[in-house]
């Protein structure tokens, strides 16, 4: 019934229904994103959890991770994972689910809002993980085209809006963590270091973080 009613109130409007690919960002992602940001510098990559990799080649385009170090701060692991073209196959992976999915227990999740530049923020998501005695806080964003779902379901939603308007949108992960147990202090380090990845990052970078109507 309900994918019935969308299609009648498409065909209603006259929407062309032939999908059409947003136009994905082509530059490589990886000389969008500065390798120093504010005090954090980039260093060699190690202990990131990504992606299953199984499905990974074929869900990205593009993955750019580093770990950052400033002095005095814990060093905070930086994901990025990128697909021009999300489909019911081909989704974003959301790190609730490739955490468990990598051995961590998740104790506590909530939404947040992110800032990115001035006077706008972004819905994002924090999460704490747990596997051994490593204590991991995650914060991250998930952007479909021009909606930053906060959940499965939002995302799942969000695609088929896009579908009704005859769209094939790209999307993002955007995730930064840090081993620390004080959750409170990670997620104000955590969100500190996001926003200036979205300031500093150039015009592509943001367009790819943000979408190119918040870009």
């Amino acid at each position: 019934m309900g994918s019935l009613t969308v299609a009648t109130a498409t065909a209603a409007v006259g929407l062309d229904l032939r999908a059409r690919t947003q136009k994905p960002v082509q530059a490589a992602l990886a000389e969008q994103f500065p390798e120093r940001l504010g005090a954090w510098v980039a260093l060699e990559q190690e202990g990131i959890v990504r992606p299953p990799e199984q499905g990974a080649k074929s869900r990205y385009d593009q993955e750019v991770s580093r770990v950052f170090a400033a002095p005095d701060e814990p060093s905070v692991m930086l994901l990025v994972a990128y697909g021009s073209t999300q489909s019911d196959t081909l989704q974003v992976h959301r790190p609730e689910f490739c955490y468990p999915a990598s051995g961590f227990k998740i104790l506590e999740t909530r939404d947040v809002s992110q800032p990115v530049t001035s006077g706008l923020s972004l819905p994002a998501g924090f999460f704490t993980a747990v596997r051994g005695q490593r204590v991991e806080q995650v914060l991250y964003w998930v952007r479909l085209g021009d909606y930053f779902p906060d959940s499965w379901l939002q995302q799942h939603l969000a695609r088929l809006k896009n579908s009704a308007r005859g769209l094939v949108s790209d999307g993002i992960l955007v995730r930064a963590s840090v081993i620390d147990g004080d959750a409170q202090r990670a997620s104000v380090l955590l969100s500190r270091f996001l926003q200036q990845l979205a300031l500093q990052s150039t015009p592509l970078g943001r367009q790819a973080l943000l979408g190119r109507a918040l870009a």
